[in-house]
């Protein structure tokens, strides 16, 4: 358990929840997977959603592969992260399979080739230490997973029979079913305004007039609200698209990187994606897209190193790729919840490596009416619909859908909050590692 909470379950000042929001639209800046998740979480608890999608189309840059695999992030033990996994897996396949059956890709099930002894040894701990059904998931050896996956995998792995890749161009439009959706605008300030918020374009003309504002814009996050100084990261990763070959895998195999089944992309060509490079980003915005000729050269050696005998009998040379920019953060777990007041936060807050009862501080200042779902790195599709739940309780007021603790790890002021606990001598060496960044 997160030693920011108290065992009773209840919350710490730090990490109350916030006011309900007003009546009205809420808009959701984002239109990929965090930003859908999060309208057709309001929608359903009643809350009139508007997406604000700066690009033509929903699902493009980060969100914007044409197969997204969807596997699990399992741990043996009871932390909060491995906890959070664990649940938001579950949530996002109820979520995903009440949706058409289109938005997964053909053929259900993905195996995570073992690479060595030890892995083996993790994956036989992690299988016993779960106790999930056999459905769920279940080790295979070398000849199971051949059968199952189509693919020579040397020491099997864990099949994960429930998991499979997905068509973002259509789960992102079927999430956002029954909510206004603008393409094409972008938000270039937005403010308070009585109760609410007003949303502008680059010409200082409104956009929108909104009771509550999300932020889901991906890599785009740390420039919406800066003043939050969340310690965001942005990681380039490029994904290789190989011709369909009946020689390779009928399943989504993964080893470090992951191939997919065969699928027909949006040109009409039967295509296996191979991916993905997972490399920081510091250089210009738009420099990321570009795809590069030495990133499929290391996409194929990863796959030549782990799974040999599939690289072989694939043994064709990439034929495009995509490369797409994530917003990533230290601890890996996303951003969801109410935005603090960084500011009167630290005030307020200020004191906080006394260890002084709870008792003893204010309730956290938050900016009112402004929320966020960001962070989410490699998984998003794993953790938006969840995550998207805990945004949405707390806009509305509902009972939040996970646990004390659960709820601390995604909290977006966490990160002050383990900054304010640490005396001023180690603060200042903190913040002079950060202006170095």
């Amino acid at each position: 358990m997160s030693d920011d909470m108290p065992t009773d379950g209840g919350r710490m000042p730090w990490f109350r929840r916030a006011d309900p929001a007003p009546a009205g639209p809420v808009a959701v800046l984002g239109g990929g997977i965090g930003g859908t998740a999060v309208a057709d979480a309001l929608r359903r608890a009643g809350r009139e959603a508007v997406i604000l999608e700066a690009g033509p189309a929903l699902a493009r840059d980060g969100s914007g592969n044409p197969s997204a695999l969807m596997k699990p992030r399992l741990t043996p033990d009871g932390h909060p992260y491995g906890r959070f996994h664990a649940q938001a897996w579950l949530h996002a396949l109820h979520r995903y399979d009440a949706l058409p059956a289109a938005v997964w890709r053909e053929g259900r099930g993905v195996l995570a080739a073992a690479r060595d002894a030890a892995e083996v040894a993790e994956q036989e701990h992690l299988v016993a230490a779960l106790r999930w059904p056999a459905e769920e998931v279940r080790r295979v050896d070398a000849v199971e997973a051949l059968a199952l996956s189509g693919c020579p995998t040397p020491l099997g792995g864990l099949w994960f029979g429930r998991a499979g890749c997905l068509h973002p161009q259509l789960l992102c439009p079927a999430l956002a079913a029954g909510c206004e959706v603008r393409t094409g605008v972008r938000v270039a300030a937005f403010a308070r305004a009585g109760d609410g918020w007003v949303l502008r374009d680059d010409g200082g003309a409104p956009i929108l007039e909104a009771a509550a504002v999300v932020l889901a814009a991906g890599a785009a996050l740390p420039e919406l609200w800066p003043a939050a100084d969340w310690p965001l990261g942005k990681s380039r990763g490029q994904i290789t698209f190989l011709p369909a070959s009946e020689a390779g895998p009928r399943r989504a195999v993964s080893f470090g990187g992951y191939l997919t089944a065969p699928f027909t992309d949006e040109d009409g060509r039967p295509i296996h994606a191979l991916g993905a490079t997972y490399d920081r980003w510091r250089h210009r915005p738009d420099d990321w897209r570009p795809v590069r000729p030495e990133d499929h050269a290391r996409n194929l050696a990863l796959l030549a190193e782990h799974l040999p005998d599939a690289a072989a009998r694939l043994g064709a040379e990439p034929i495009g790729g995509r490369a797409g920019l994530r917003c990533t953060i230290p601890d890996h777990m996303p951003l969801a919840g109410p935005v603090h007041d960084a500011a009167a936060f630290r005030t307020a807050f200020a004191d906080l490596h006394h260890g002084r009862r709870p008792q003893a501080y204010p309730p956290a200042p938050y900016v009112p009416g402004l929320f966020v779902l960001g962070a989410l790195g490699s998984r998003g599709f794993q953790t938006a619909p969840l995550a998207a739940e805990v945004v949405a309780a707390e806009i509305t007021g509902a009972p939040c859908p996970v646990d004390a603790d659960i709820a601390a790890a995604l909290h977006p002021a966490r990160f002050e909050v383990r900054h304010l606990k640490h005396p001023p001598q180690r603060r200042a060496v903190e913040e002079k590692k950060k202006q170095k960044r």
